[in-house]
């Protein structure tokens, strides 16, 4: 099967399909725990290792590459989740969770602006 054929872009917007219904189904019968699993498993970011290691000439640099900015993107949205958390438990009426993920959001963008377009790596 070739890289970019359709087939390809079909089979893995199948496997984010299930991935989003599969959260769905999870929360509209209140199973939290595994609804808040699902986002935290590595598949999508290990498929992205392997495109990496796949597609690019030096795969060792790349790859270094890669898992640095990953770690960076996932520790900014630990941030992103630590300050929805705090702030809706700090305000803890229902409306204060849209402002909660508005703010979070907000800084969440803000970081990663500065990342993209300040940082050396």
């Amino acid at each position: 099967m070739r890289e970019n054929s359709p087939i390809t872009y079909a089979i893995y917007g199948t496997i984010g399909a299930v991935y989003m219904t599969s959260m769905l189904y999870l929360s509209s019968h209140e199973k939290y725990k595994l609804t808040a699993l699902i986002p935290t498993i590595p598949v999508f970011s290990l498929f992205g290792l392997y495109f990496i290691n796949a597609s690019a000439s030096n795969s060792t640099h790349e790859n270094k590459q890669y898992i640095k900015h990953l770690i960076v993107f996932l520790l900014n949205t630990t941030v992103l989740f630590i300050i929805i958390y705090l702030s809706y438990s700090y305000f803890g009426y229902k409306q204060s969770l849209l402002w909660s993920v508005v703010i979070s959001l907000i800084v969440w963008f803000i970081f990663i602006y500065l990342f993209i377009n300040k940082s050396q790596y």
